[in-house]
């Protein structure tokens, strides 16, 4: 059975998340088969006789003496799809359409010191159609800045202006670290 291609979907994180590790939870909008009709579209599904459940005619033109062009085009009679669907057989549900677009949490890991750029797989949470396995949904991390903190690497660095005064002479500040915990540095003083 084939596998709908991958659905890819950037996922904001904060240098917080990346420090500390997360369980994010993302909502994300996504096709599925109809379960009330199962996918197939309705009752009295039958295959197409122009196309014979192709969804696609050749149609072959003559461009002038002994001269011919042959087209592959998609079926008017089933649009593409093989089939037809009786009259009154539509599923009231998808309306035809045999998939239905819904919204579902998705919880994502964030590993602590995940790099940006890293994709994080999700098996099975993408997309769906009739007769294929569902795609996979992939998020791929993208780091936001942070007021106090660059990243760089498996590196934190902070940018602290001080006074020529304090260079010279000794300074202490305090700030809040990424787990909450509270640092003082302190130099030269006393």
């Amino acid at each position: 059975m084939p596998k709908v291609k991958a659905t890819k979907k950037a996922l904001d994180v904060t240098l917080e998340n990346v420090y500390n590790g997360d369980l994010m939870k993302v909502d994300h909008k996504r096709t599925r088969v109809c379960a009330d009709c199962e996918g197939k579209g309705g009752k009295n599904v039958s295959k197409c006789t122009k196309c014979k459940g192709k969804g696609q005619v050749i149609q072959i033109f003559q461009m002038g003496p002994g001269m011919y062009q042959q087209v592959q085009k998609r079926c008017d009679d089933c649009k593409g799809e093989g089939e037809i669907i009786g009259e009154g057989g539509k599923c009231k549900v998808c309306n035809g359409e045999k998939i239905l677009e819904k919204t579902k949490k998705v919880e994502v890991a964030i590993e602590k010191g995940v790099p940006h750029g890293t994709p994080i797989v999700e098996s099975g949470e993408g997309n769906e159609i009739p007769d294929a396995l569902a795609g996979d949904l992939i998020f791929v991390v993208q780091e936001q800045e942070h007021k106090l903190f660059t990243r760089k690497g498996a590196d934190l660095f902070m940018k602290k202006e001080i006074t020529l005064i304090e260079a010279l002479t000794g300074f202490d500040f305090s700030f809040t670290h990424l787990d909450d915990t509270s640092y003082t540095v302190a130099t030269g003083k006393g």
